[in-house]
């Protein structure tokens, strides 16, 4: 099964994504995830902002940013991508549970 999430530039999506994982998507972000036979899940971001929080217990979940994987030793990711006509940049920063709460309850308001 894929599922794609797109918000609008103004706007904010948080979603499930099976049993692992929630992703807080901000305005103008696009990710995307599978779900494998396995019950894991990859998630894939392609640009923008993304809160993610896994589940440790769960299955797994392998994430890629601009088809890259990359390696998270936490539960709760930040996934910032920015691309422009020249470069690109992709920061990936592990963090505490309380930040990821707190974005996702400002980016809901």
């Amino acid at each position: 099964m894929r599922e794609v999430v797109r918000p609008d530039s103004s706007g904010v999506s948080v979603m499930r994504v099976g049993a692992p994982a929630e992703v807080v998507a901000e305005g103008g972000a696009d990710v995307q995830w599978d779900v494998r036979a396995d019950g894991g899940i990859d998630i894939r971001m392609e640009r923008g902002v993304a809160w993610i929080s896994i589940d440790v217990d769960g299955p797994s979940v392998t994430l890629y940013a601009d088809g890259q994987e990359v390696l998270s030793a936490g539960a709760c990711v930040r996934v910032s991508m920015l691309k422009t006509a020249v470069d690109e940049e992709v920061d990936v920063d592990d963090v505490p549970w309380t930040d990821y709460e707190r974005a996702r309850a400002r980016l809901r308001r």
